[in-house]
């Protein structure tokens, strides 16, 4: 498996990026490069050219705009190029005004890379099934789940009538956002003996207003730290995912393996399945019965958490990349 040389891309700084990137270093020969920006382009392309030339595969984190530079080069050397997508790069939404799909500069981005790349990875098996409606080869089409470390030991809370709902960070809209809450708001409303607690940054909505007509069982935690995020995680009795369109999610995967009953649109059922409630995006009514059942539930939050463990655990992403890498006959290139 040394043989095999990688030229890795990226311009974020997720953990499940360094996390691959950890993977495929312990097992091939990488060589890595942060792209940081336009203005540093006369470098980033020599370096471009040199890792392409070296390597066997070329593996980019996101279909950014940086890969324009990158996809001739790769076909005029004769490389491989697999990228892994997330779920901004094939959504449609203009009523939310997301995704890559809305305009037309964008779009055109990525459906080129789409068209070229050798490989295309998705995180859940809708993510997988939108990237299929933008090319004509389906089976260079890969779902490969995103993982969590499972190996960690969760302390015990008691869990409390509590629902919590994680805001999207970065490429989720303005727009989203506040979809999104309006119908945490309105689901409370309904459901006056149950705290909701709404973390991430809100800066870009109009929180006077939000607050102004939110229930006082809704707190607002703001930005918090990964650890006040657990404790809230660990201590709530439903994780609250209402979304239009479907990328993966580490939030939902944390979640699950914290017993956290999921409720979440029918889009997550790949993820879910038999461990948690489901309600239509924008149907109110639908979730709150799905919380009120959730809250009742005694037996879905360990059934949630041993899903994670067999089928999101970091040694099963790990073997799954690995597979994907070896699979290709490349050592000739």
């Amino acid at each position: 498996m040394k043989r095999r040389k990688i030229f890795f891309i990226h311009s974020t700084f997720y953990p499940t990026v360094l996390e691959d990137l950890r993977i495929l270093r312990k097992h091939f020969k990488v060589k890595r490069l942060i792209y940081k920006g336009i203005r540093k382009y006369p470098h980033m392309i020599f370096k471009i050219i040199s890792g392409v030339a070296w390597s066997n595969i070329v593996v980019a984190w996101c279909g950014d705009a940086y890969l324009l530079m990158v996809l001739p080069i790769v076909k005029l050397l004769g490389k491989k190029l697999y990228v892994f997508l997330a779920s901004y790069e094939t959504a449609n939404m203009k009523e939310l005004n997301y995704g890559a799909m809305v305009k037309l500069v964008p779009r055109w981005r990525v459906k080129l890379i789409l068209g070229t790349a050798d490989k295309l990875i998705g995180a859940s098996l809708f993510h997988k099934k939108s990237v299929e409606k933008y090319v004509r080869k389906k089976d260079k089409v890969v779902q490969i789940n995103f993982a969590i470390n499972t190996e960690k030991v969760e302390p015990h809370y008691e869990k409390e009538n509590m629902v919590y709902f994680v805001i999207g960070g970065s490429g989720v809209t303005k727009e989203k956002r506040q979809a999104q809450i309006l119908q945490v708001i309105e689901i409370a409303k309904r459901l006056r003996e149950v705290k909701f607690v709404v973390i991430g940054d809100v800066s870009s909505i109009d929180m006077e207003y939000i607050k102004k007509i939110a229930s006082p069982n809704v707190i607002f935690t703001g930005f918090i730290s990964e650890d006040d995020v657990a404790k809230w995680r660990r201590e709530a009795k439903v994780y609250l995912r209402p979304i239009p369109y479907d990328g993966g999610s580490i939030t939902l995967l944390e979640a699950m393996y914290s017993e956290c009953i999921p409720v979440g649109t029918k889009i997550l059922k790949d993820t879910i399945e038999d461990t948690g409630y489901y309600m239509e995006w924008g149907d109110i009514e639908g979730g709150v019965k799905a919380i009120r059942r959730a809250i009742e539930d005694k037996k879905k939050g360990k059934k949630a958490k041993e899903r994670i463990v067999k089928y999101y655990s970091m040694k099963r992403r790990e073997e799954e990349l690995i597979k994907l890498i070896i699979n290709e006959n490349t050592l000739d290139r």
